[in-house]
């Protein structure tokens, strides 16, 4: 836990000193985001992030995982125990979402082609 704060605190520092890591929504934009989530709310498998897509409206998105920035809520529709309904889980920190509204309309986390990545695997 402690390596992947330093990591996160690291990358923080860095969006802190290049405003532009954000406008670009590069590799440390999405791993502080990821890190972030992880190390706040805890509760959400890779392969439930895989495809998780940053918009500002819940229309159109019952079938997928998403963060909507509006209502500072994650929407995990595709889970283990899906037939129980969507977890939701409430974003209460507001840095955290101000830095979410910069990926707006954009997948939480993408490949060097930004392109999403089709296996969970590719996290380990």
């Amino acid at each position: 836990m402690n390596y992947f704060k330093s990591e996160m605190e690291m990358r923080g520092e860095k969006i802190k000193n290049d405003i532009d890591i954000l406008n670009r929504w590069n590799k440390t934009a999405q791993l502080y985001a990821v890190l972030k989530i992880y190390l706040t709310y805890g509760m959400i498998r890779p392969r439930e992030i895989l495809d998780m897509k940053i918009t500002d409206t819940d229309e159109g998105n019952d079938k997928i995982n998403y963060i909507n920035v509006v209502s500072k809520k994650i929407f995990i529709n595709n889970h283990k125990n899906d037939r129980n309904g969507p977890k939701i889980i409430n974003i209460t920190d507001n840095k955290l979402n101000g830095i979410l509204w910069k990926g707006l309309n954009k997948y939480l986390i993408t490949n060097n082609n930004n392109d999403i990545y089709k296996y969970s695997s590719v996290f380990y």
